[in-house]
């Protein structure tokens, strides 16, 4: 894209680094980019995204809205580049990475395998885990935010999502029979409890609910999380 539209948008390894003019009008700038990648059709679908605001300061909800709009087109935000203590501080109630804008930017690794790993005391997440990414402790796990599709958590006790649970997970992972799955919403891609195994089913669900999975007379059943 041309400089003049106040928009870069530059290709790096696994992504694209988006910058955006630090004094034209915010309206305009998001406009424009909309109808840039639009233009490009699915050429950026999946893409991780490293923005690049300079020193503009960007509110939380101007980035929110940058982040539904890329969503919108089935990309995401993966890191914030900026030297404004305003935009660091939106990104960090988001939950974004973030590095100072005249550093060269280091190249995103959002394609390749996270792996947290922890003690028998268990974990806690406070954030999404994306695609890719692996949560595995000998403990119980706890995760704020979604567990996404290709995204997994292994536990040797309990699992805890306080979000969507799209996900892999498997619970009691040792043999633990006692050990439970409870989600806000419970879409596993996959849900394992010691050696039992389910999928969600292909057919819509109903309005989603809290929800806790456990193994009864020798199989998994979900129920209400009370």
């Amino acid at each position: 894209m041309s400089e003049n539209s106040g928009i870069i948008i530059k290709g790096i390894k696994n992504g694209i680094l988006v910058e955006m003019d630090a004094v034209e009008e915010w309206l305009t700038l998001t406009q424009r980019l909309s109808a840039e990648l639009d233009e490009k059709g699915g050429f950026y679908r999946g893409a991780q995204v490293t923005m690049n605001f300079g020193d503009r300061p960007v509110s939380r909800h101007q980035l929110t809205s940058i982040k539904a709009l890329l969503e919108k087109r089935e990309m995401s935000i993966w890191s914030v580049m900026s030297d404004s203590a305003t935009t660091i501080e939106a990104a960090h109630t988001l939950d974004l990475k973030t590095n100072v804008a005249n550093t060269v930017p280091q190249q995103p690794e959002a394609r390749k395998e996270e792996e947290i790993t922890t003690d028998q005391f268990g974990v806690v997440v406070r954030r999404t885990l994306r695609s890719g990414q692996r949560v595995q402790t000998d403990g119980h796990a706890v995760i704020i935010g979604d567990v996404n599709p290709g995204a997994q958590v292994i536990a040797g006790g309990d699992i805890i999502v306080w979000g969507r649970l799209r996900g892999t997970v498997h619970a009691g992972k040792d043999g633990d029979d006692n050990a439970v799955v409870c989600a806000l919403d419970m879409s596993p891609t996959q849900l394992r409890i010691a050696e039992h195994i389910v999928t969600s089913p292909d057919a819509p669900r109903r309005q989603p609910q809290p929800e806790t999975a456990l193994i009864r007379n020798n199989q998994i059943i979900v129920e209400s999380w009370r």
